[in-house]
């Protein structure tokens, strides 16, 4: 019953607090936390349950050096709709300047989803199972990629911010996805290695994050292009890595929502709508709409999109491998989805040059880099960072076409700059695909983000806080601010 398991999470978060499991566990070598808090210790457990154990994490780390104990600080943990995940802080036995001459990690971040532990997967089981099977799949996307040869050259050669994967462990069950199970062992992006995350990124970061996006995708353009030569990837990890990942990325592609969200699309909107009247009415429209205010503007956004949906996710999801633009994207790469950290601190593990970390390539595959590019600025952006007129976001798309473009020759897919902005990614085409990559992208926002959480200025202000969360789902003016460029970029569409 609902209330049974409810209860049961409340029993158990009441036992770590108390720290009971962690004296239960001192033989496999848990110990408790330095910082004196609980300890995640329903997290880590490996895939049958069973408690971790130091010797275990000796042998997938480096046998010549042993784990003597290991922490799951509750304060690391996170538990999300489809996983949980803690940091593994790590206490090596014996000389310490052998572990610090081998470079051995002083902690791992590892995660966990076991779709029989997660409420939101049990939920779906019964009223959406073709939505817990995309789920699934996207879980084996992710542990492959991790996994594959390409993700490990890419990350040490090409020095794309791609964490390094210690072990990857899964069990799936295609016909009852429900008892499918995942378990990744990671290079941690670490505090005590000076990286840190943001709730929404500032001018610098998200500078950084956009030239790392922008590097990742010169790396992997036109992979999935058959008998493609590459400067560093050889045919078997081209192979390899088209295995690896969705053919088409992200979760908003039509085929992966319900069919009813377009029919339900206009009236979720106008529901939506109806709780930001005060704001809509008060807010400026961009000078391409003919308009009384923001609120009469939005009117229609609803019935728009659902009527350009099929359209535009044919221009965004459907492309062709060669088709201009098309490389492989992160397909979620969102601010709770990366690390920064400071160039004054010193480089211990990752020596990226953008000191930026990405996490959870569950979403990653072949698809247009502008993608990628609308979703870090929509949903991470600061308020600073964005105008009503889109100056500021055409700027950020610069900022990044020139990080592309250097890429893209020192990876040899172009021949020089002239070539890579006027042959293989020139920029005017780039400002023509956001737009269109933006309007598919609002199309999710309208008719699920929003409703799903029955989003008001009220329920906004509740959520700030919330690391996990996109802006536009925890800030009134990162709403209104979308929904301003939907109506310009709608206006803009239909003109052209």
């Amino acid at each position: 019953p609902r209330f049974s398991s409810y209860a049961h999470a409340e029993l158990a978060r009441a036992l770590r607090a108390a720290r009971i499991p962690d004296e239960l566990l001192r033989d496999s070598g848990f110990i408790s936390a330095k910082d004196g808090g609980s300890s995640a210790t329903d997290i880590a457990r490996d895939l049958s349950g069973r408690p971790l154990t130091a010797s275990f994490l000796s042998r997938i780390l480096h046998d010549a050096v042993q784990v003597e104990a290991y922490s799951a600080p509750e304060s690391s943990a996170v538990r999300y709709l489809q996983s949980t995940a803690v940091r593994l802080e790590l206490h090596y036995a014996g000389d310490q300047s052998m572990v610090d001459a081998l470079l051995m990690p002083r902690s791992v971040f590892f995660k966990r989803s076991v779709m029989r532990e997660l409420g939101h997967a049990a939920g779906k089981a019964s009223l959406a199972p073709q939505k817990l099977l995309r789920d699934v799949m996207s879980h084996e996307v992710e542990a492959a990629f991790l996994a594959s040869s390409a993700c490990s050259i890419a990350s040490s050669v090409a020095r794309v911010p791609i964490p390094f994967a210690y072990r990857v462990e899964h069990s799936i069950d295609r016909e009852v996805p429900f008892n499918s199970c995942f378990a990744t062992f990671l290079q941690d992006f670490s505090p005590l290695q000076g990286w840190h995350q943001l709730g929404e990124l500032p001018a610098a970061p998200m500078a950084a994050a956009l030239a790392a996006l922008a590097k990742m995708h010169a790396f992997f353009w036109a992979c999935d292009v058959e008998e493609q030569e590459h400067r560093y990837l050889s045919a078997a990890a081209l192979t390899e890595l088209k295995n690896s990942v969705w053919s088409h990325a992200t979760y908003w592609s039509l085929d992966r929502q319900p069919l009813k969200q377009l029919e339900e699309l206009d009236s979720n909107w106008r529901a939506t709508r109806n709780r930001f009247e005060r704001e809509l009415r008060a807010a400026p429209v961009p000078r391409n709409v003919s308009a009384g205010s923001l609120y009469d503007a939005s009117e229609r956004i609803g019935e728009r999109l659902a009527n350009l949906a099929h359209n535009l996710d044919a221009q965004v999801h459907g492309t062709k491998p060669g088709s201009s633009f098309r490389t492989l994207i992160h397909g979620d790469p969102k601010a709770a989805n990366l690390f920064f950290r400071d160039s004054s601190v010193g480089l211990r593990e990752f020596e990226y040059e953008d000191e930026v970390g990405m996490i959870d390539f569950q979403w990653s595959g072949f698809g247009l880099c502008a993608v990628d590019v609308v979703y870090v600025i929509a949903s991470s952006c600061a308020i600073e960072g964005l105008d009503l007129e889109g100056e500021k976001e055409r700027g950020m798309l610069r900022d990044y076409h020139r990080v592309l473009v250097q890429a893209l020759v020192e990876f040899g897919v172009a021949e020089s700059a002239d070539h890579a902005e006027s042959v293989v990614a020139p920029l005017d085409s780039l400002f023509e695909l956001y737009r269109v990559c933006f309007l598919d992208f609002a199309r999710i926002v309208f008719a699920y983000h929003w409703p799903r959480i029955e989003a008001s200025p009220e329920v906004l202000a509740s959520r700030r806080g919330m690391l996990g969360s996109n802006t536009y789902n925890k800030s009134t003016p990162h709403a209104v601010w979308f929904v301003q460029r939907t109506v310009a970029y709608l206006e803009g569409y239909a003109s052209s």
